[in-house]
Order: C-alpha cells, then structure tokens, then sequence
C-alpha cells in the first residue's frame, strides 16, 4: 500500500467532504476510536470480529480489502484478526487526525 502514490480528485474529495457530514462518517469515527491503528505508512482497524471490520470497509471508500491473520495470544497459542488498511494520507485519516485521533496503547 505504501510502495504507490496516492492520487485523489477533486471528486473524490468532494465526496469525502460530504461523507465527513453523514451518520456513516459518525459510525466510522466510531469503529477507529476502538480498533484503530496507526503504523509507519498505513492506518488499519484491526479487530476479531469480522464483521467490525467489514462494516468500516463498508462505510470508507478507497480502502484495503478485509483480510485475516493470525496472531500469537503471548501464550503459545493464536487467533485470528482481521485488518482492513487506508494509506496514510487517505483524506479519512488527515480527518481523524485534524480532530485528535490517536491509537489506543495496549
């Protein structure tokens, strides 16, 4: 996700620009207090419940599809997680930044 550049229009901003105003927007400010992250290139909302994860990607244009993987549990066993990524300069995650978003420290 981070080896290309990101290129928006003017229609899609304008889209994001009336999305940052819906209900949705609302839901998916939401999902990212709870299950955001924040890496080096990428913004991804990771969760174990599939469907979580699915309704973000519902709700969010322009991002990674849903994908599972396993991590370890730090007692020897794994379970399954599932991530959906938006590259760091998706126009959802300068919002969210604008508005004092910060990951959550476990």
């Amino acid at each position: 996700m981070s080896n290309h550049r990101v290129k928006f229009t003017e229609g899609d901003m304008k889209k994001f620009q009336a999305f940052f105003n819906t209900k949705e927007f609302a839901e998916a400010l939401a999902i990212v207090w709870g299950c955001g992250s924040h890496l080096i290139n990428a913004f991804t909302v990771r969760n174990i419940n599939r469907s979580i994860v699915e309704r973000f990607h519902y709700l969010v244009d322009q991002n990674s599809h849903v994908y599972c993987r396993e991590q370890s549990d730090g007692k020897g066993g794994l379970y399954s997680q599932y991530i959906c990524s938006l590259h760091y300069k998706h126009p959802f995650v300068l919002k969210i930044k604008d508005m004092g978003w910060t990951p959550i420290r476990h």
